[in-house]
């Protein structure tokens, strides 16, 4: 990686964003300097897992922190510009720029929440990489989830009854930073919303609900096992008992123990 000096970088970054009025030219002064501190000769180790669709520059981590902050200083004056630019970073055929324009959509004024969605659904029926996708949602999603957090839990409340299972889905992937934030306090809600979905679980949802319930049992655990053992009691589904038993290591002993014990005692299939 080549070497980054600070200050040197910062000018850089500086008279980038200097361009945040001209969405086209400031993207060629972007790409200069991505491919001025690209990382041709990196190779993965057998530990990192790897995007499964864009090719990365390898940047120094410090180089995304200051792009974001200089960048986001500009958005809540400008959305427009924001958005036009925001789009012209989705269509760069590289990570960096992808996570860059989720990170600035993340940023964008709530009075613009329904171009902040419609980029949302787009970009995610784009993409496969699931944890790429919680990236995506969880950055694109702050000023929703901090400064409109009650109109969003509504959005995401149609996206898990939307027929769309692509809509299902990303209703499932927003539920994870809220419950990451620990100044977010409804649960509850949270437990309300995806109970439909646990009694009769989906298997194509099997793995985002799996992020959901062990995201819960970390932030929450007994809350999380008290709610879950009421659905095991009325329950013979088995993609159910699956899933749980899945999840049963995110728990602390004493809640793991609970739950396993409510899953050995649930009624049998029907025939």
């Amino acid at each position: 990686m080549p070497a980054v000096e600070i200050e040197k970088l910062s000018t850089q970054v500086s008279l980038v964003a200097a361009k945040f009025g001209n969405p086209q030219e400031l993207m060629v002064s972007l790409r200069a300097l991505f491919e001025s501190y690209a990382d041709r000769t990196f190779r993965p180790g057998t530990t990192r897992r790897m995007s499964v669709l864009l090719p990365e520059y390898h940047l120094s981590p410090v180089i995304m922190r200051l792009l974001e902050r200089e960048l986001g200083r500009y958005c809540e004056a400008n959305p427009l510009a924001t958005l036009q630019l925001i789009d012209l970073l989705w269509k760069e055929p590289f990570k960096e720029p992808r996570l860059l324009a989720s990170n600035l959509l993340g940023r964008v004024p709530s009075n613009h929440s329904d171009q902040v969605i419609r980029r949302l659904l787009n970009w995610c029926e784009s993409i496969s990489d699931s944890t790429f996708i919680e990236t995506i949602v969880s950055n694109g999603s702050l000023t929703l989830r901090t400064r409109a957090q009650n109109p969003w839990m509504e959005i995401i409340q149609k996206w898990l009854i939307s027929p769309k299972m692509l809509e299902k889905s990303l209703g499932l992937t927003s539920l994870l930073p809220l419950i990451q934030d620990r100044s977010f306090e409804n649960l509850p809600q949270i437990y309300e919303m995806i109970a439909p979905m646990l009694k009769k679980v989906d298997p194509s949802l099997m793995s985002i609900l799996q992020a959901v319930i062990e995201n819960l049992a970390r932030r929450s655990p007994n809350e999380t096992v008290f709610i879950l053992k009421q659905i095991v009691s009325s329950s013979q589904d088995q993609n159910l008992f699956r899933l749980l038993r899945r999840c049963l290591p995110s728990f602390p002993e004493e809640s793991r123990l609970s739950l396993r014990a409510a899953l050995t005692v649930s009624p049998p299939t029907p025939f």
